[in-house]
């Protein structure tokens, strides 16, 4: 008896190891080309799978590739130049898009994306980010206790704090206080849908900073 409880024992040891290293194994990959309504390949283009952005971007060539962790429900394709496109996962390995031309309406909704902020050749006599931001960036409010806060922006996961990018990189609060005036050369604010694009942690607004 002791002996068929302990094969039993080793038999379902067996299966659970195995069934655990299959799911560590299992990665789900996924290439292919992006172009534009001409036929001709985007660069950079940005992907995001269930609305959280990858490392990766297309190349040259516009093609990409991507391992993933788990089985993806929407990939969304961002081009500044094209727009932004979504489809739903077709199960296949190889995925191919092809960005249909925009209409007037439709580059005048992307134009938009972005708000650009002109060139401040003023930008020498602010003393931090916080006096930039309260006296030269439109839509964006600055607390006396230097809080950001994008107006007309209520976030859904209950924080009122926009994310920051510098030259396309995300970085923290702290890390924001070390960005001199005098070396910016554009900001540019994302809100509502447009903001999507960074996900959840672009749900109360994006601020988005370039330098020289």
């Amino acid at each position: 008896m002791k002996t068929s409880i302990k094969i039993l024992f080793i038999f379902f040891t067996l299966i659970v190891s195995n069934n655990t290293f299959s799911q560590k194994k299992e990665r789900i990959k996924i290439s292919g080309y992006v172009k534009d309504s001409l036929n001709k390949p985007i660069k950079d283009c940005v992907i995001f799978i269930d609305d959280v952005k990858q490392k990766k971007k297309t190349n040259k060539k516009g093609f990409y590739n991507l391992k993933l962790n788990k089985v993806p429900q929407k990939i969304t394709f961002y081009s500044s130049n094209h727009g932004l496109t979504e489809i739903n996962y077709p199960g296949k390995r190889i995925i191919n898009v092809k960005f249909k031309k925009m209409g007037i309406k439709e580059e005048t909704k992307y134009s938009k994306l972005f708000k650009v902020e002109k060139e401040n050749k003023n930008r020498f006599r602010f003393n931090d980010i916080y006096s930039y931001l309260r006296g030269q960036v439109a839509g964006v409010r600055v607390l006396p206790d230097n809080t950001i806060i994008v107006r007309g922006v209520t976030s859904l996961k209950g924080s009122n704090q926009p994310l920051f990018v510098l030259n396309k990189l995300a970085i923290t609060l702290e890390g924001l206080e070390y960005i001199n005036p005098k070396d910016i050369k554009s900001v540019k604010v994302i809100k509502g849908s447009e903001a999507t694009m960074w996900g959840v942690r672009g749900s109360a607004g994006v601020i988005m900073i370039t330098t020289y």
